[in-house]
């Protein structure tokens, strides 16, 4: 779902889909290009129904993209970062939206390093990842997301899950609490 409705990205951010065009288990992909299809989803227990237009993944660009954006090896973390879970955190700045090529719309934390012996890591976590919410609350400052896994494990979770945005996508990612 997410490559062809990765456009609505930020309006689905947080929701779950209940079903697409009228079906609980239809394929974005066997839609026809360029249809208007309704899209229910379930986000902090409301129902919100949305007209989406389906789009064809350029696969080949999204590729192109992701092999040309830059690659920095472990980037020396400001001041003002912090380290939760084995991710090297700080605040979206310009020179980050630079570095790592991340898009003027996308609100978060960026991960600045991931210690390759996390669970983060394992993962698939890396630098220019940018957190945008830790378990469906939006966060904006390390100290947002240390304040989330903090909660999570007074209340004795042992995962949180994080909405990354990577290069244009979404995706959830979950990470456990006790290591790292």
């Amino acid at each position: 779902m997410h490559d062809t409705l990765r456009g609505l990205g930020f309006v689905l951010r947080g929701a779950f889909r209940l079903n697409f065009c009228g079906f609980k288990d239809a394929v974005v992909a066997e839609t026809t290009f360029d249809t208007s299809v309704p899209v229910v989803v379930l986000r902090q227990g409301k129902e919100m129904t949305f007209q989406v237009k389906v789009g064809e993944l350029d696969e080949t660009a999204e590729n192109k993209a992701a092999e040309s954006a830059p690659q920095p090896s472990k980037p020396k973390a400001p001041d003002a970062s912090k380290t939760i879970l084995g991710l090297s955190l700080a605040e979206m700045s310009e020179q980050l939206r630079q570095r790592y090529n991340i898009a003027d719309e996308a609100a978060g934390v960026v991960v600045l390093n991931v210690d390759s012996k996390s669970n983060a890591a394992g993962k698939g976590l890396k630098a220019g990842d940018v957190i945008v919410e830790v378990d469906q609350n939006s966060v904006t400052t390390p100290a947002d997301v240390e304040k989330r896994v903090a909660v999570a494990k007074s209340n004795g979770y042992k995962v949180v899950t994080f909405l990354i945005y990577r290069q244009g996508d979404f995706q959830w990612v979950a990470v456990r609490t006790d290591q790292g």
